[in-house]
């Protein structure tokens, strides 16, 4: 039997499902325009209020998930740092002396 702690999953979907019941809820709700618009501020109050609270209880256990891996076994996010340092290059815009339509000349443009 492991002792490691996992993430209430469940708590999620059930966030999941009821946020998705009371939005068909309020779509059926007879009421005017400005309800419906206050009414679904609410329920996006409740439901990222929801969300945070199951993000703080289950930050801990979150964090110590193991890392989410590829169908080959590697790493999806690497947070190790480069291998090699990027320098930044200086690229000064030189235009070309070359014309790009022989014949035309600037002035004939005006």
């Amino acid at each position: 039997m492991s002792t490691r702690k996992k993430p209430a999953w469940h708590a999620l979907f059930v966030i999941g499902l009821g946020s998705a019941l009371l939005l068909f809820v309020e779509s059926r709700l007879p009421v005017g325009a400005q309800a419906h618009t206050w009414l679904l501020l609410v329920w996006v109050t409740l439901f990222y209020g929801a969300l945070a609270v199951w993000t703080r209880r289950n930050g801990e256990t979150l964090d110590n998930e193991p890392p989410a891996l590829d169908c080959a076994g590697r790493p999806i996010i690497d947070n190790s740092p480069p291998a090699v340092k990027a320098r930044p290059q200086n690229r000064i815009y030189r235009p070309s002396t070359d014309r790009r339509h022989p014949g035309y000349k600037h002035s004939e443009a005006n």
